[in-house]
């Protein structure tokens, strides 16, 4: 259920916070044109669609699909100067993570541009910053599915958008 509903409820808040940003919109549907041409979006054409990528990536931070995740302490361990006994349930608000603004300037805009990063550079904010599929061992298997399921369904969608005067 979640490889299904989880991308399609990212996507349609996605697709309301570009609409709610024309120019997001405009260079969104200007790169699918450029990547695709004329002719229906492809697997081949989801690699180059860069942008589109940063669109989803930012939908993923403003509307992440699973706000909380819980763990168990299996040992002792201290965070933040707190020592956190052994068996402790810990629930971590994902979306508080990824709203915080000592990691994400200005988080309530939706800003695509976070994403964007020159060949051979690397992302500039916290690497817990996004954890929308949860973060090292304990990753989503189903993250790279995911994304390009998102990218697919949004793509496919904005390929036929046509700007209204």
């Amino acid at each position: 259920m979640a490889g299904g509903e989880t991308p399609a409820l990212v996507c349609c808040k996605t697709m309301a916070a570009m609409i709610a940003n024309p120019k997001v919109m405009e260079r969104a549907v200007q790169e699918l044109d450029d990547v695709i041409g004329e002719g229906d979006l492809q697997d081949r054409h989801l690699n180059d669609l860069k942008y589109l990528d940063c669109c989803i990536q930012e939908g993923l931070r403003r509307y992440a699909p699973a706000t909380v995740v819980g763990r168990s302490t299996k040992n002792d361990v201290e965070l933040c100067g707190i020592t956190v006994p052994k068996g402790t349930s810990l629930h971590v608000n994902i979306h508080a993570v990824q709203m915080d603004p000592k990691i994400w300037p200005n988080p309530t805009k939706f800003d695509p541009t976070r994403f964007e990063v020159a060949d051979g550079e690397d992302l500039d904010h916290h690497p817990y910053g996004l954890i929308s599929f949860g973060a090292g061992t304990r990753v989503c298997p189903g993250k790279r599915i995911y994304k390009k399921l998102a990218k697919t369904i949004l793509g496919a969608i904005l390929k036929r958008y046509k700007a209204q005067a």
